[in-house]
C-alpha cells in the first residue's frame, strides 16, 4: 500500500449523467496526462472512439447494485450504506484504486456514469487513506442528453430527464460542488484550449506536461467535429427542476462560479425528489420482484435441463477421453513411422553405397564378360570342351570325337580365312 503524503495520493474523478461526454472528456484528460487503467471496457457503436473506462470499475459497481437489487437509474434507499455487502465493495474499491496509483507515474483517472450514486462510498476510501480527489463534471444540455438516451438505449424522455437530474445532483451534493465542471459543447468551440490548460492546473497534470506540444494542438488531435452529436430535435424538457438546475449550471464553468447558489438548487432539486421517494421505492420494488421472478424462471429452466446437460457434459467427457487416447495412440503411430523413417533412411544410404560400388566395378565386369566371351569362342576351348565330354560321357562322345574335332578345326579355318 501507498502510505507516502497525500499530495502524492491524488486521483481524478470524472462524473457525468450518462450521453453527456464522459468519455471525451476522459480521453482529453489522458491526452493531458492523466493515467488510465491497462483493462478498459471495449469499443462499441455507442462510443466508437472508445468508453476509456475501467472494465473492473464498471463490473464491481453493477455487480454491487445487483446485490442492492436497485436499478441504475433510481436513488438507492437510505440505509444503504448498512448493506451486507458495502465490506466487500469498499475493499474492491481500495484495492483498484492502490493497483493503479502504485502503477501510474503521473495521477490515475477513471470514470464510470454509476458512480454519482456510489459516491459516499468512494468517499470513505478516500478519506481513510488519505486520498485527495479531483473531481471534474460534464455536463451537456440535458435536451441532447434525453435525445442520446433515448436513441441509443430506447429510454423513454422522462426517464432520461429525471436520469439526468438524479446523476447530476448526486455528484454536485456528494462532491459539496468542490468539482470543475465543463460543459460538453463548449468542447466544440474556442474556449476548448482555454479549458484544457484550467484542467491541467486543477487537476494537477500540469507537472508533468512538457512544452514541446501545446494544449491547442492537443486539443485539435482529440476533439473532433464529428463527435459533436449536440442535436436537440426540438424536443423541450418538462421536468421544471431539470430546467432550474441547467440554468444555474450554465453559468457555473471551470473551478470558479457561485457554489451557495448552485448547492441550494442542488439541495431544492433532492428534496423535491425526496418528497417523491414513495415511487422510485415501488419502483425498485418492482425491479427487484421482476428480477426475482426472472431468477426463478432461469432456475427452473436450468432444472429442467440440468439432467440433459450432465448426459452432455458426461458425454462430453468421454469424448474427451476419447479424443486423449486418440491422441496417444496417433503419437505411437507417429513414433513407430518416424523409427520406420529413420531405418528407411539407413537403409536407402546402404542401397547407395551399394550402387556406387557396382558402378566402381561395372567396367571390371564388362572386361571380365568380353574375356569370358573370347575364351568360350576360342578353337582351344571348343576342342578342351569335346574332349572332356568324350571323357566324362564315353560312348557316342568318344566315337564321334574326331568328327566334332574335325569340325572345330575347320570352323576356325573357315574363320581365319
Amino acid at each position: 500500500m501507498n502510505t507516502q503524503s497525500s499530495t502524492e495520493n491524488r486521483i481524478i474523478v470524472v462524473l457525468g449523467a450518462g450521453r453527456t461526454g464522459t468519455s471525451l472528456l476522459t480521453r482529453i484528460l489522458n491526452i493531458l496526462g492523466m493515467s488510465l487503467s491497462e483493462k478498459e471496457v471495449p469499443l462499441s457503436e455507442q462510443n466508437p472512439a472508445g468508453f476509456f473506462e475501467d472494465a473492473e470499475i464498471v463490473e464491481i459497481q453493477k455487480n454491487f447494485l445487483s446485490k442492492l437489487s436497485c436499478h441504475p437509474y433510481l436513488p438507492f434507499p437510505v440505509d444503504f450504506l448498512k448493506n451486507q455487502n458495502i465490506s466487500s465493495f469498499h475493499n474492491d474499491v481500495h484495492s483498484i484504486v492502490f493497483k493503479n496509483i502504485n502503477k501510474t507515474s503521473t495521477i490515475w483517472g477513471f470514470k464510470d456514469p454509476r458512480t454519482p450514486n456510489l459516491l459516499p462510498i468512494w468517499t470513505r476510501v478516500f478519506n481513510k487513506y488519505k486520498i485527495v480527489p479531483k473531481y471534474v463534471l460534464t455536463v451537456r444540455n440535458p435536451q441532447s442528453t434525453v435525445v442520446s438516451l433515448h436513441k441509443q438505449y430506447g429510454d423513454s424522455p422522462q426517464i432520461a430527464e429525471l436520469t439526468w437530474l438524479h446523476r447530476n445532483c448526486e455528484a454536485l451534493y456528494h462532491t459539496g460542488g468542490n468539482c470543475f465542471i465543463v460543459h460538453y459543447e463548449d468542447w466544440f468551440s474556442e474556449k476548448a484550449a482555454m479549458i484544457g490548460s484550467q484542467l491541467l492546473q486543477y487537476t494537477g497534470l500540469a507537472e508533468y506536461w512538457g512544452n514541446e506540444r501545446s494544449v491547442s494542438d492537443a486539443m485539435n488531435d482529440c476533439v473532433k467535429p464529428q463527435l459533436n452529436r449536440a442535436v436537440y430535435n426540438d424536443y423541450e424538457i418538462k421536468n421544471r427542476y431539470v430546467i432550474k438546475l441547467y440554468s444555474v449550471l450554465q453559468n457555473c464553468h471551470g473551478d470558479s462560479f457561485d457554489r451557495r447558489k448552485l448547492m441550494d438548487v442542488v439541495v431544492e432539486c433532492r428534496k423535491a425528489m425526496a418528497e417523491f421517494s414513495g415511487w422510485p421505492m415501488m419502483a425498485q420494488q418492482f425491479y427487484r420482484q421482476q428480477n426475482r421472478s426472472v431468477n426463478q424462471k432461469t432456475k427452473k429452466k436450468l432444472e429442467a435441463v440440468e439432467p440433459k446437460l450432465q448426459k452432455s457434459y458426461e458425454e462430453k467427457v468421454q469424448y474427451v477421453g476419447d479424443i486423449q487416447k486418440y491422441i496417444i495412440e496417433c503419437k505411437d503411430l507417429s513414433d513407430q513411422n518416424e523409427h520406420l523413417r529413420i531405418r528407411l533412411s539407413v537403409k536407402a544410404k546402404e542401397l547407395q553405397d551399394t550402387q556406387r560400388k557396382l558402378e566402381a566395378i561395372e567396367p571390371e565386369l564388362d572386361r571380365n564378360r568380353k574375356e569370358l566371351f573370347t575364351l568360350k569362342t576360342s578353337t582351344s576351348f571348343k576342342v578342351g570342351l569335346i574332349l572332356v565330354k568324350a571323357v566324362v560321357k564315353p560312348g557316342k562322345n568318344t566315337l564321334l570325337f574326331p568328327l566334332y574335332l574335325l569340325r572345330v578345326l575347320l570352323a576356325s579355318r573357315a574363320v581365319k580365312n
